[in-house]
């Protein structure tokens, strides 16, 4: 059996060329040849529901844009700045940027429903042996049921695949799902976030990582700075100064007893495990009373 193909087409609005921003487009000098790269990037992110993505083949996102839909990289650079500026398209990530209008004008049909559609017009044809009027008719309804099935079954897969429902397929972990959630919350509020694009920040966050604490880290990360998709946990540098007293606050201090609170320090860090707090509170005390801190605890 042959593969299944699917077609895909983009579905072009009978108000395309008078829309403000096409108008606006149009106007700049070569503006007709910004207007096609537009429809050459809409028709390229196609199968990828309005997603253009950066594969990494040039060094960035317009020199490989411009060698696949074989343009000037000057025009397409224009081009996608306007589109940017104008709202028509929005960076997802480093790697994903959203086409906002293409994702709802994309038409697709697999080579078995095209087989079958036209298999029911040749047989509607051949029963048409009489009145041509009618038959045609037929075929005419018959081609709007298609349509409608098509689109009553795109608007059921819309419908079954929600925020929630794909994060809770991709994970178990109550934390991880709450977290996720309010990551999802964050970027509504953002312009242009669908599911689609919570699909690729997942695939993203698998790959940065495999436990589900460090992901909950990573989620609580782009929360806090408000980022629209996942990145490394950033590290904070070691500072080459004093410990940080993490539990200073538990110890009196005492100026007429430093050497009590020093001890009180070390013993908090040694069980801990806190190895260099350990060393510098040693150090300090060495320093105070000549004294190893070690034999007197």
């Amino acid at each position: 059996m042959g593969e299944n193909k699917k077609y895909y087409w983009l579905k072009l609005m009978n108000d395309f060329f008078t829309q403000p921003r096409i108008k606006k487009l149009r106007k700049i000098a070569g503006g007709d040849t910004y207007t096609i790269i537009y429809l050459k990037l809409q028709l390229l992110s196609l199968k990828t529901n309005g997603v253009l993505v950066f594969e990494g083949i040039e060094d960035n996102v317009i020199e490989e844009l411009a060698l696949t839909i074989d343009e000037d990289v000057d025009n397409v650079q224009v081009t996608f700045n306007f589109l940017v500026k104008q709202g028509l398209i929005e960076p997802m990530d480093d790697a994903s940027y959203l086409m906002t209008e293409t994702q709802y004008l994309i038409g697709s049909e697999t080579q078995v429903a095209k087989r079958v559609r036209k298999h029911r017009e040749s047989k509607k044809l051949l029963q048409c042996n009489t009145d041509v009027t009618d038959c045609n008719t037929e075929i005419d309804i018959e081609k709007e049921k298609d349509i409608d099935i098509e689109i009553e079954e795109e608007k059921e897969k819309k419908k079954k695949e929600t925020f929630v429902s794909l994060i809770e397929a991709y994970t178990t972990d109550p934390q991880l799902i709450s977290i996720l959630k309010q990551y999802v919350e964050m970027r509504k509020k953002m312009k242009g976030f669908t599911t689609h694009a919570l699909k690729l920040n997942l695939n993203t966050l698998s790959k940065l990582a495999t436990i589900d604490s460090t992901k909950v880290a990573i989620v609580e990360q782009s929360i806090e700075h408000s980022w629209k998709s996942f990145y490394e946990l950033k590290i904070q540098p070691k500072k080459e100064v004093m410990p940080e007293w993490t539990k200073e606050e538990k110890v009196e201090k005492s100026k007429d007893d430093e050497e009590d609170r020093l001890r009180l320090l070390y013993k908090i860090y040694k069980s801990d495990l806190k190895v260099e707090e350990m060393r510098q509170v040693r150090d300090q005390y060495f320093e105070l009373t000549g004294r190893d801190i070690e034999g007197e605890i």
